[in-house]
C-alpha cells in the first residue's frame, strides 16, 4: 500500500482548501436569526466543556431567552438549516436541541463546523 508523507502545514493547507470550498460565513445567516444566536442563544447554553453536552427543549429555550414561540420556530429553523443548531434527541417526547457553534465567524470570516475552523482573513 502507498503511503504520503505530510506535516503539520500540509494538514493545515488541506483544512483551510476545504473551509473555502464547504465553510459559510455568519453573515449567509438570516439576519434575526443571527442576532437571536449570538446576543440570546451563545449566552443561555453553558460555556465550555459543558456546552457541547447541553441540549434543551424549544420549551427551555424559549424560557430561557424570553423568546416567543413564534419568532422562536422561525429562528431554529434558521439556524438548523445552517447546522449552528441540531436536534439530538427526545426528552419526554419533546426534541432536544444542541448548539454546535462556539462564537465563530464574528468577524465576518468563513467558518467550516465541522472542522471547527475558521479562515483567517
Amino acid at each position: 500500500m502507498e503511503s504520503i508523507d505530510v506535516d503539520i502545514e500540509d494538514v493545515k493547507m488541506a483544512i483551510k482548501l476545504i473551509a473555502e470550498e464547504f465553510g459559510f460565513a455568519l453573515n449567509d445567516v438570516e439576519k434575526m436569526a443571527r442576532k437571536f444566536l449570538v446576543d440570546k442563544l451563545d449566552n443561555f447554553y453553558p460555556k465550555g466543556d459543558k456546552r457541547e453536552s447541553a441540549a434543551f427543549t424549544r420549551a427551555e429555550i424559549a424560557a430561557g431567552t424570553t423568546t416567543g414561540q413564534t419568532s422562536l420556530q422561525g429562528y431554529i429553523k434558521e439556524l438548523e438549516k445552517w447546522e449552528l443548531l441540531v436536534k439530538c434527541g427526545k426528552r419526554d417526547g419533546a426534541v432536544l436541541y444542541r448548539l454546535c457553534w462556539n462564537g465563530i465567524g464574528i468577524d465576518g470570516k468563513k467558518i467550516c463546523l465541522a472542522l471547527d475552523y475558521q479562515l483567517p482573513k
